[in-house]
């Protein structure tokens, strides 16, 4: 079965600076025990749907190649060279091997054009050598190496289909003597772990940077929680008190009051072992001593990704900490229709669906997606839209 949105843009352009999204395909065999995919979209189905490599050669060459007038928010994407996250919903190298040309596919179209690509996987990037030999030395490829833990052990219970950390590393290594620029990504991150430790870890294996994420709990409860408490020696349920836990999405977030001392504490080593970092958590991205919470606003040939979004507005508060829309007004984003990107309940039902619309209309509205969203920013009426602030 043909996976139909390899090529999509995310909800999260509201406050991420790399919202178009490439998948291998759908639904990850991977089978980490934490992982929030498995209640997303339907991943939990049984037949993977697989990338059309062809058609996605086909967008490429109608961005790339022509210069025709254009009403798809693709090709808008992809003419400007907007990076891509190559790896948004499942690991693209850690694909079975029956279907393992359909990643290979899309890295030689990839490498054709030289696009933007952040690559997020688990993999040992050094282990298959019909990948690393696209991918190693490739200033137009960076690579987002995920960890939930560097302990061996624990990995083989909580990622068990994955290459071990260790393992890990060394591909890491050898990307970096190689050229690539790579982050180091702690998703998900369990509190309450020895966090100078870890960031030393990162730093002296010569991650470019750092990007931490805390675990979210699915509302399906596909996941196996007393593995979890087990390999991690902690009360997942512990981290979630009813009353305080946030509802977001298909998801609970961690209270803010156990997230944020974890936060400051990474901000922190981060600054000692001098080494950028990037807060993934939702409501805290700018607190991230990088502009995108992956770091690929740090790379030379990325410079295009998207700028049109909240967390730039509050990078760009004034000295009175006033948030403005104006910051960012100037800021490129796509002009055609994405209703067909979004869920059907966030469909604005007046006017266009466009990023912009759909940016300002959570502006003027203080409504979930708005400067509100983050923590520390407060909001007050004005006449018929809203001002805000951060504390």
């Amino acid at each position: 079965m043909s996976y139909r949105y390899a090529l999509s843009l995310t909800s999260q352009f509201y406050f991420c600076g790399l919202p178009l999204r490439l998948d291998s395909y759908k639904g990850c065999p991977s089978k980490c025990i934490y992982c929030f995919v498995g209640s997303r979209q339907g991943n939990f189905l049984k037949d993977i749907q697989y990338a059309n490599p062809v058609l996605i050669g086909k967008w490429f060459k109608l961005a790339l190649e022509q210069d025709n007038k254009t009403d798809n928010v693709l090709i808008e994407c992809l003419r400007r060279r907007m990076p891509i996250h190559f790896g948004g919903m499942s690991d693209p190298l850690l694909i079975h091997d029956s279907f393992k040309h359909v990643t290979l596919e899309i890295l030689k179209i990839l490498d054709k054009y030289k696009y933007p690509t952040l690559i997020s996987t688990k993999a040992n990037i050094i282990s298959d050598a019909e990948f690393s030999n696209i991918i190693l030395g490739k200033s137009h490829f960076a690579i987002q190496l995920s960890f939930s833990t560097f302990n061996d052990a624990i990995a083989t219970v909580v990622e068990p289909h994955a290459p071990l950390p260790s393992e890990r590393l060394k591909g890491a290594r050898a990307a970096i003597r190689n050229g690539n620029w790579i982050a180091c990504r702690l998703q998900p991150y369990l509190p309450f772990q020895d966090v100078d430790d870890l960031v030393l870890n990162i730093s002296s294996n010569g991650f470019n940077h750092l990007t931490v994420e805390h675990f979210k709990l699915p509302f399906d409860g596909q996941i196996n929680i007393n593995k979890l408490n087990s390999a991690f020696n902690i009360n997942i349920l512990e981290l979630f008190p009813k009353g305080k836990r946030i509802a977001r999405g298909r998801e609970f977030e961690m209270p803010n009051n156990i997230r944020l001392p974890e936060i400051l504490k990474f901000i922190k080593a981060a600054a000692k072992y001098k080494i950028s970092i990037g807060i993934g958590d939702n409501g805290f991205q700018h607190l991230s001593t990088s502009l995108c919470c992956c770091g690929i606003d740090l790379l030379q040939g990325f410079e295009n990704w998207n700028k049109h979004n909240i967390t730039i507005a509050l990078k760009r508060s004034a000295k009175d900490n006033a948030i403005n829309y104006q910051s960012i007004v100037a800021e490129w984003a796509p002009k055609s229709n994405i209703s067909m990107m979004i869920n059907s309940k966030t469909r604005l039902k007046k006017g266009c669906n466009t990023i912009i619309d759909h940016i300002k209309c959570q502006w003027h509205c203080n409504t979930q997606f708005s400067p509100k969203f983050f923590h520390n920013v407060v909001s007050e009426k004005n006449g018929d839209t809203y001002e805000y602030y951060i504390k």
